[in-house]
């Protein structure tokens, strides 16, 4: 009788002991515990609330517009960037509320826990740390604060501003390319067919299309000017056009760093190898034949060539690396049309995969910005 009283008390303890931890398990609360990495990298005050309305709101930012697994330097480089755009903003409006709808995108804490499931709390509280070491800081040109442009990545090298808007910004220079971090390449084909259907469709008067002439390109391969040629007039493609124009067609080509059926690229020629000590040179020389391996760009050798007329430089940096070349270049060949292209967006400003790229080369954010945005001041 004893030894019954005894297995049935060592039952009740047993059973009090353990049901609240099945419970606790069939209810998925181990699942909500921070991951072991991100309690040795961050802890629970790097997911603590953030200090103003604004710096949550950053925080939301670069969550929507930089992959969290990046480095920490980029992510606090995406964080400045993003912060100075919202003050841009905000002092255009005259408004001392955060704007959500300015042209950024952004997540709130209920998107990013859906985002990342079981790695919020290692994402979140990544992206708060940098956040928090770049807190109040902006990036102003003579005082006021900066058009903070980004964009995913250059191909190669960055664009001036002028040539994707109507207006040159003189801290939004083409700059060449440290290093993009893995794959920038992408293919678009469009038939002879196709173009001549849209042209069509445009209400363009040019007749049957014939060709696609690059007719203006610059120092690094991105192509200008183009002319699409038919039967009857030409159509003039400049700035976005140039990657939007196509949508309908073969879907918008993602830069406008490109070649078209191997025709295109860069103005100087010539081959080129690179290691991190000549990186920046040869990706100033090379542009479009950039390709990415790792951490670093190097140069894959292909030679491209081009027929520059008589006309020189359309516009000049300050110190001459970046110059805009008259060009003459069919690229029809076997009815259709294959570019061949590296980089996303409008190319103007930070490339993401840039700052990811000079992270690992060891460039702090501070570093980071200045390379992207000429001569600009980092206050806060």
């Amino acid at each position: 009788m004893k030894k019954q009283c005894g297995f049935l008390l060592l039952y009740v303890v047993v059973a009090v002991l353990l049901l609240p931890l099945l419970l606790t398990m069939l209810c998925g609360g181990l699942g909500q515990e921070l991951p072991q990495e991100a309690q040795a990298l961050y802890g629970l005050a790097d997911l603590a609330p953030l200090d103003t309305e604004l710096e949550e709101y950053v925080a939301g930012v670069v969550a929507a517009e930089m992959p969290a697994a990046f480095p920490e330097e980029a992510l606090k480089a995406q964080a400045v960037a993003a912060r100075t755009y919202q003050v841009r903003q905000m002092q255009a409006a005259g408004s001392r509320a955060v704007l959500y709808d300015v042209g950024q995108a952004y997540l709130s804490e209920a998107e990013q826990k859906e985002k990342w499931g079981e790695g919020y709390a290692l994402y979140a509280g990544k992206i708060h740390s940098a956040v928090r070491a770049t807190a109040g800081e902006i990036m102003t040109y003579d005082g006021e604060p900066i058009l903070a442009a980004f964009h995913a990545q250059s191909g190669g090298r960055t664009e001036d501003a002028a040539h994707v808007w109507n207006t040159a910004v003189p801290y939004l220079r083409a700059v060449p390319e440290p290093g993009e971090y893995g794959d920038n390449s992408w293919t678009k084909t469009l038939t002879l067919d196709e173009l001549t259907a849209l042209l069509q469709a445009k209400g363009e008067n040019i007749g049957t299309a014939k060709d696609i002439v690059i007719t203006k390109i610059s120092t690094g391969g991105r192509v200008q000017e183009l002319q699409i040629v038919g039967t009857s007039g030409t159509k003039t493609l400049t700035k976005e056009a140039i990657r939007t124009y196509f949508s309908s067609a073969c879907g918008t080509l993602p830069s406008k760093m490109f070649t078209i059926n191997g025709k295109g690229g860069t103005v100087t020629g010539g081959t080129s190898t690179s290691t991190k000590g000549g990186l920046l040179l040869a990706a100033a020389r090379q542009g479009i034949v950039a390709k990415t391996e790792g951490a670093l760009s190097y140069l894959n050798g292909k030679k491209l060539s081009v027929d520059v007329d008589a006309a020189q430089s359309a516009q000049n940096t300050d110190n001459g690396a970046y110059a805009v070349y008259s060009v003459s270049i069919s690229t029809v060949a076997n009815g259709k049309f294959v570019f061949s292209g590296s980089g996303s967006g409008h190319g103007v400003g930070l490339s993401q995969k840039g700052a990811q790229g000079m992270a690992q080369m060891g460039y702090d954010y501070k570093e980071i910005l200045r390379h992207y945005y000429t001569g600009i001041t980092i206050e806060g």
